[in-house]
């Protein structure tokens, strides 16, 4: 890639067009047969990406950073969680219809509606390490074995039966989804409850 940096977090809408961040702020991208990167323009850590296409990716990092690609340049996007202080933002994930979701410490949970970003309450200022949004909803995971379920409006917490710290949410569908955390623990969503898998 080119980058020596520590890279944190990749993905991609095909096999064309593939992003990594680094801890540097560096940001490097895989079009099919080469990396290109783009660094040293003054932006910090970068945790999570999220790719909804070659022109429209968002990064998301240390003290409340979020970027945008356009397919020609990286902007910094506002939002409610900057000031003093700011939390790290651990996480982005979006629908792919205009809607994004940020995670980050102190229970912070951003949700980008096509043109702005709005803090939503979560009840929680545990550090939420995951988000992933589909199927009409959106999931958040966190420490202490936290899970947090949006539907419509709002945030909702939704019992785990764990006390595990959980680091990585993701689904295919409504009745399909899986969170892992530390001591192996893995857990299902059926569409009712969260039940735990051996894995």
């Amino acid at each position: 890639t080119g980058v020596s940096a520590r890279l944190w977090d990749i993905h991609g809408s095909g096999p064309s067009d593939v992003w990594a961040v680094a801890d540097n702020g560096a940001r490097v991208h895989w079009d099919g047969s080469r990396w290109s990167r783009t660094e040293g323009d003054g932006y910090d850590f970068l945790a999570a990406v999220w790719v909804n296409g070659p022109a429209d990716v968002w990064a998301v990092g240390n003290g409340a950073l979020v970027l945008r690609f356009d397919g020609s340049v990286w902007k910094r996007i506002p939002n409610p969680a900057e000031g003093p202080n700011a939390p790290m933002l651990t996480s982005v994930w979006g629908t792919g219809d205009g809607e994004v979701f940020v995670a980050g410490d102190e229970g912070v949970l951003l949700r980008w509606d096509g043109s702005r970003f709005t803090l939503t309450d979560t009840g929680t200022s545990v550090p939420l390490v995951s988000v992933w949004a589909g199927a009409g909803e959106a999931w958040a995971v966190g420490v202490g074995g936290t899970i947090l379920r949006w539907q419509t409006t709002r945030w909702s917490p939704v019992p785990s039966g764990t006390t595990s710290n959980l680091f990585e949410v993701h689904g295919s569908a409504a009745n399909d989804v899986w969170v892992t955390g530390e001591h192996g623990t893995t857990l299902h969503w059926d569409g009712q409850a969260w039940t735990p898998s051996q894995s």
